[in-house]
């Protein structure tokens, strides 16, 4: 850092501060995606210290329940230079999961060529628990108005029998 302005030191102290108080989990890879730095947000989601994953794949945190066709989908996608968005699974470090809307976008030095990924995760966990047991509720509302259509047009049969036994027995009885 002998040779690095000042200036410099300070725009990147600033940077890695707003990386860090991001709510947004950050996770940068190398070339070969293998990580380099994930901020505060990724180590309070995943419970894994940026220690835990420096220098390691970045499957390290994704679930083994992934389909590997999709996962090699991404690869080829970002490797192509080309930026990925979607929704992942990851592994937390006492192995529940959580899952996450990413974004995976190439970085690209002045000559155009790849030089890191950037990866931008928000935990949608919740949301997507809210969002199913909704669902849920819903079923359960249609299954109830079927059940109460099933009954009503049930009933409806039965006043028709109903009058028709209670005719029946008027004339039995007349006779």
């Amino acid at each position: 850092t002998g040779n690095v302005k000042p200036d410099l030191l300070d725009k990147r102290a600033r940077l890695v501060a707003a990386l860090n108080q991001s709510e947004e989990l950050v996770i940068i890879t190398d070339p070969e995606g293998m990580i380099e730095y994930a901020n505060q947000a990724f180590e309070r989601v995943s419970g894994l210290s940026s220690a835990d994953v420096f220098g390691k794949d970045l499957n390290v945190t994704l679930s083994p329940d992934h389909p590997p066709e999709e996962y090699r989908a991404l690869v080829d996608r970002v490797t192509r230079g080309e930026m990925w968005q979607g929704l992942l699974t990851n592994r937390r470090k006492d192995g529940t999961f959580y899952e996450v809307l990413a974004t995976i976008s190439p970085v690209r030095n002045e000559e155009g060529t790849i030089i890191n990924y950037v990866i931008l995760e928000r935990d949608v966990t919740e949301d997507r628990r809210v969002e199913l047991q909704i669902r849920q509720a819903q079923k359960m509302e249609a299954l109830g108005q079927l059940a109460g259509g099933v009954a009503h047009d049930f009933n409806n049969l039965l006043q028709v029998v109903s009058g028709h036994i209670e005719l029946t027995l008027a004339r039995v009885a007349g006779n």
